[in-house]
């Protein structure tokens, strides 16, 4: 499938690496593949709710048409959760506190290896060697005088890096321990895929809400979801690196139309070989009912109702913008979210430079229990109004989000969300407020922008294609 997105986000990368340095979110390369998937699932829940005088004889005339390229994995869960133990854990390891468990961890041995606790003492007991060989007494002086300032030194360092042992085994302990409770977690997979109103919602962007809640938060399954601060954006992400990587996944019923485009085009080569082959004809009348049926039908009214966002007026407009959305939230509000967390890390431990790790967590968890709007307004509110501005779509002429103008005005409520923390206060003219202000936010505005934009350009481009193939259908269909 990388051929239908890989050239938009070719130009895409360029553009932010020369603006930005090579400062590219984390996993904005998934985005893409990941739009199309989710969007070719929607064609897979169409067909399955049998619109159009497509029925039920005609899915299982197409799911057996397709049997032989189809994976052997499980056609019925979405193909995200058909998981080996290996990815499994190379989930469980992409967690996003364990990502930050391994940073800190990284930088405590940083800081070990800058004490040079191993020098000091070589140059000791090189000083000590050369005084026991020295007569001279003014030069017997300078060497003790030397070795006994080395010697407060040494000892300092050692006490330090005792400290610096015991946080890092108290931060590796941590991070064992959180691991084995992922992949604990992870392998409940089953129970999770089992529940019907966890993978029957009628609802694309819903269903994979659920499964980033649900399953790799290991949420409880209640109405509401939890929007808590130590959400793993990092696992849900990894899961789709994880699904784009795996060509064989990819070969899933639910998502039908890259199989169905691998079997058409055996089909049409196979009938300019043997043009009155009964069985190939009446596959080929199939598929071409299929695109006539599910697949014309909603990339038209896609198209040409109303460019409003909702329901009554543009239903299939109102899904893609969904989509859309739920890849906007789960990567680049995500990671907008762990950038601030990030700062205020930053702020706590300038604040408390002498604090070991755990008092450190405890504050920086305080303070971001202060401002739970934080994780509410990226992953409910800045989301949708990210796409709508970017894309000039509104629910209707009345919108008030069409008063807001750009994504950069889109963000802004952050910076009062901030202001309220009440452990650090962080006033306006603070570089905590400035850095956020200028370069911050300016930075994940142009990001959302561009990539919104390109994931548009991406989904035009696919429609005309899936148009393009849908009339070759219906001419085959014609000519035989």
């Amino acid at each position: 499938m990388s051929d239908l997105y890989s050239s938009q986000y070719e130009i895409l990368e360029k553009e932010i690496r020369e603006m930005y340095k090579n400062n590219i979110p984390k996993y904005l390369d998934t985005i893409l593949p990941q739009l199309l998937m989710m969007y070719n699932e929607s064609f897979w829940l169409d067909q399955s709710e049998y619109k159009r005088n497509w029925d039920y004889s005609k899915t299982q005339k197409l799911f057996g048409i397709l049997k032989d390229v189809l994976s052997t994995e499980d056609q019925k869960t979405p193909p995200i959760l058909n998981l080996s133990n290996e990815e499994k854990t190379k989930i469980a390891g992409a967690n996003t506190k364990l990502q930050v468990l391994n940073k800190v961890t990284n930088k405590v041995q940083d800081e070990q290896d800058d004490l040079n606790y191993a020098e000091l003492i070589f140059r000791l007991r090189n000083l000590e060697l050369e005084k026991e060989s020295e007569i001279d007494r003014n030069r017997i002086d300078y060497l003790n005088e030397q070795i006994q300032q080395l010697k407060i030194l040494i000892g300092n360092r050692g006490s330090k890096i005792v400290d610096l042992d015991q946080s890092k085994t108290h931060v590796n302990n941590k991070l064992q321990q959180l691991l084995q409770e992922r992949k604990r977690e992870l392998s409940q997979v089953d129970t999770f895929v089992n529940s019907d109103k966890n993978i029957r919602i009628k609802d694309i962007s819903g269903l994979y809400d659920n499964i980033f809640f649900y399953y790799v938060n290991n949420q409880p399954i209640i109405e509401d979801f939890e929007f808590k601060n130590d959400l793993d954006f990092f696992g849900y992400n990894k899961l789709w690196e994880l699904m784009r990587d795996n060509k064989n996944k990819q070969l899933n019923f639910r998502n039908i139309l890259h199989p169905l485009t691998i079997k058409e085009g055996s089909i049409i080569r196979m009938i300019t070989k043997d043009p009155t082959n009964k069985t190939l004809l009446s596959n080929a009348k199939v598929i071409s009912d299929f695109y006539k049926s599910i697949v014309g039908p909603k990339i038209t009214n896609l198209e040409r109702l109303p460019q409003f966002y909702n329901n009554e007026e543009n239903p299939e407009l109102k899904k893609v913008m969904d989509i859309m959305i739920h890849c906007v939230k789960f990567t680049i509000c995500s990671n907008l979210f762990l950038t601030i967390v990030k700062m205020i890390s930053k702020l706590v431990i300038k604040s408390n430079p002498e604090q070991d790790s755990t008092f450190l967590e405890t504050n920086i968890n305080n303070i971001l229990n202060d401002i739970p709007e934080l994780i509410t307004f990226l992953l409910t509110e800045a989301p949708e109004v990210l796409v709508k501005v970017a894309l000039g779509i509104y629910e209707n002429e009345y919108d008030q989000d069409k008063d807001i103008g750009d994504t950069t005005n889109a963000l802004e409520p952050i910076l009062d969300i901030v202001k309220k923390i009440r452990r650090i206060p962080i006033s306006e003219d603070s570089d905590f407020y400035e850095d956020l202000k200028t370069q911050i936010l300016p930075y994940y505005s142009t990001i959302s922008m561009k990539m919104i934009n390109t994931m548009k350009v991406t989904l035009d481009n696919y429609n005309r294609y899936l148009m393009i193939k849908s009339r070759h259908m219906e001419i085959l269909n014609e000519l035989i």
